[in-house]
């Protein structure tokens, strides 16, 4: 059966109950682009910064929830919507670091690339590259080394940089390799984060820029949460391609109850076989629900998307508004929404 639409609407506010030994997940309403802050106790992991301009949104989330280490830092892929607040958050964490006198980043997460691949990588996503290195390299307070942005560094320069952070053995930057549940991140005793990329990557020369953007997504980190008997899969923007991927190496391992749809509810990285595979009881979008002339790529998205016959469970998605967030709890129950003027379409029928 289709999901039955049932209107946009707001949920009414709740009040958070605090619960020790509860998941929790803060989606941050920031419009067409991704953070997703994921806590238990005092254990925190901040995947995707969102853009630029939202910076102080994602500073004030963590200010909030009282942030003063992340286990991990987790950059998707190098897209601006995913990685714009990057250098923002890494200031914010250093400030930190200063006064605490402690180390307030275990990990940061995203792939790596080769020179070869460094070479026919789009430059928009090449800058976002430099930052990614440069983020580090000031993280370890060694600005003197960051790379000028406006004159870039060639690929080989920086492959070479970004191979000797890799490999410097301090545990901070670490891409998850070929991960078939071999590799996997402990936020706490209770909480799995596992890996499920393949090992290679999408990139290839002499292909379309339209081709080029469809790899770069694919390149997307993917990962599944596992608390207690529940789960949260998340695919940053990989397409079809990449999700066909997925089913035919690691099917066993998608079956979720929560789904954070992949690339801000595009269909086409939403078909029905994989969405029936997956069986989310509830799924996340990252995407504004009206089409305006600053987001006309990604308007009307949820409207496409839940006009196909496919079962999402229920929808929760980011909205038009900025500076607010909301909030997943898991417990040993069903997974539960606790809002903050949460959009929400429709229920499993």
């Amino acid at each position: 059966m289709p999901l039955q639409q049932s209107g946009i609407f707001n949920s009414p506010e709740e009040t958070l109950d605090f619960c020790p030994g509860t998941f929790y997940i803060d989606i941050c309403r920031i419009g067409n682009a991704d953070s997703f802050l994921l806590w238990k106790n005092t254990d925190f992991m901040l995947v995707d910064t969102g853009n630029s301009i939202n910076a102080e949104d994602i500073i004030g989330l963590l200010i909030k929830r009282q942030v003063t280490r992340l286990k991990a830092l987790t950059i998707t892929h190098f897209d601006s919507d995913h990685m714009g607040a990057y250098l923002s958050i890494i200031d914010y964490m250093n400030s930190i670091k200063r006064s605490l006198t402690a180390q307030t980043i275990e990990h940061i997460y995203a792939r790596k690339y080769t020179a070869a691949q460094l070479d026919i990588i789009p430059k928009d996503r090449y800058k976002n590259y430099v930052k990614f290195i440069n983020g580090i390299l000031r993280y370890l307070n060694r600005y003197e080394e960051e790379f000028d942005l406006e004159v870039l560094p060639d690929p080989g320069t920086l492959a070479a940089k970004a191979e000797e952070l890799f490999d410097a053995g301090t545990g901070l930057w670490i891409f998850p390799y070929k991960t078939n549940l071999n590799s996997h991140l402990s936020l706490d005793d209770t909480v799995q984060i596992w890996w499920l990329n393949r090992f290679d990557s999408y990139l290839k020369a002499g292909v379309s820029a339209k081709a080029m953007a469809g790899n770069i997504n694919n390149d997307s980190l993917i990962f599944k949460v596992i608390y207690s008997d529940k789960s949260v899969l998340f695919l940053g923007d990989m397409g079809q391609s990449g999700l066909n991927d997925l089913l035919l190496y690691n099917s066993f391992y998608l079956r979720s109850d929560i789904l954070k749809i992949a690339h801000h509810g595009h269909k086409h990285s939403s078909p029905k076989y994989f969405i029936e595979e997956v069986c989310p009881v509830i799924s996340l979008v990252t995407t504004t629900l009206k089409s305006t002339p600053d987001n006309a790529a990604f308007g009307n998205r949820l409207e496409e998307l839940i006009s196909e016959d496919i079962n999402f469970g229920t929808i929760v998605f980011s909205g038009d508004v900025r500076g607010d967030y909301s909030t997943i709890a898991i417990r040993y129950v069903e997974p539960k929404i606790f809002t903050a003027n949460t959009s929400i379409i429709g229920y499993r029928p």
